[in-house]
């Protein structure tokens, strides 16, 4: 929740006490809770387990409303999709390996990319990972330029080999970053906003 939804809950939730508070009052005022006090405590008691109650279902129902729902929604398996921060990850298993167009046709059918790697990225899929495996990720070398790209059609700013004939990059968490021929079946890592 940020500082302003926090901050917004927080006056809805004063707001919603006030009026509670203003109402009890309107509606049993000090003679009559003295009164009903004297004469009947176990009244007084489940008037007040009455409020109480009102005001944890008004302040669930608030919470509901407010906050946001991050969730990897839209997605054929969601239970296998993770959300981190801003993102929901996929990370392959190693019995479910693709050439690198497959892998970008996977996440593509999911509304995904190839995973674009930065700082909070990697962070994100460390534990994810298994450092023995190499993951296809969201760059690519053009093959006239010989420029790497990721998948957003960013330059890349890495080096990687020369070999004209291996064009694919992949991610290793314990070796960093590698080239593969494209037609090599490896383990793959897509990436898409919670919110797409």
């Amino acid at each position: 929740m940020t500082c302003l939804e926090s901050d917004q809950f927080w006056h809805i939730m004063y707001a919603e006490f006030s009026v509670m508070l203003d109402l009890h009052i309107y509606i049993c005022s000090q003679d009559c809770f003295k009164k009903l006090y004297n004469k009947r405590p176990v009244l007084v008691i489940a008037v007040l387990v009455v409020i109480a109650v009102v005001v944890v279902i008004a302040v669930v129902i608030i919470v509901f409303l407010v906050m946001p729902k991050v969730q990897c929604t839209g997605v054929e398996y969601p239970e296998d999709w993770r959300l981190v921060e801003d993102r929901c990850l996929y990370v392959s298993k190693g019995n479910e390996t693709m050439t690198w167009n497959d892998s970008w046709d996977y996440c593509k059918a999911h509304k995904a990319s190839l995973i674009k790697l930065d700082t909070k990225s990697i962070k994100a899929t460390e534990e994810m990972l298994n450092a023995y495996e190499d993951y296809w990720i969201g760059l690519s070398k053009n093959q006239l330029s010989g420029v790497w790209n990721w998948i957003d059609g960013s330059p890349a700013n890495v080096t990687l080999g020369n070999d004209p004939d291996i064009n694919c990059a992949s991610f290793n968490s314990d070796s960093g970053l590698g080239m593969l021929h494209c037609t090599t079946t490896r383990c793959f890592i897509c990436e898409r906003l919670s919110n797409a």
